[in-house]
């Protein structure tokens, strides 16, 4: 349970925030400030791009040197680190995208695109956002986890127990 709302909850907030702007029918593309929004937005989406980018190497370095992060690469047999960025950075792909369309949203000839767009806008924003908490979150946990094979000898030595025991049950 806790894997699937792990997984979910970054697109469940976003379709969250689409149907909250879409039912209460928030007009922030009218503000006088909304091209300056769009503008920060692509900003931010490529500088967290670009800081995925650069602290990659840190972290597979990290791999070769820390016993805690190569025992989670290890242990990670559902790639779930390498899905959540790859979330992460098309997410912010498509946030840019579609924040680089609305600065044209008086060029959409039909009402309907131009609230499909902007609907989708908030949506990859959304989306965007949360998948970085959840990205940089786990980023975190791994740069700075302490370099503790107590885990990794803790698990070591359960299964030694555990095979001790079967050997004293089944006497081999």
């Amino acid at each position: 349970m806790k894997y699937w709302a792990e997984r979910l909850y970054p697109g469940i907030i976003a379709v969250f925030c689409s149907i909250i702007f879409q039912r209460i029918k928030i007009g922030i593309m009218n503000n006088a400030d909304f091209n300056n929004l769009l503008g920060n937005l692509v900003t931010l989406d490529s500088i967290v791009i670009g800081f995925f980018g650069a602290i990659m190497p840190v972290i597979l370095s990290m791999k070769n040197e820390s016993k805690f992060v190569k025992y989670v690469f290890e242990n990670d047999k559902e790639r779930l680190f390498a899905k959540y960025l790859k979330v992460t950075i098309f997410s912010g792909l498509l946030s840019a995208v579609f924040s680089l369309s609305l600065y044209v949203r008086n060029s959409f000839v039909h009402i309907i695109v131009k609230d499909a767009v902007y609907t989708l806008w908030v949506f990859f924003s959304a989306l965007f956002l949360v998948s970085t908490y959840r990205s940089l979150s786990y980023m975190i946990a791994l740069v700075f986890s302490k370099d503790d094979c107590n885990i990794v000898e803790k698990k070591k030595r359960e299964k030694t127990d555990t095979e001790k025991q079967l050997e004293k049950e089944y006497g081999e």
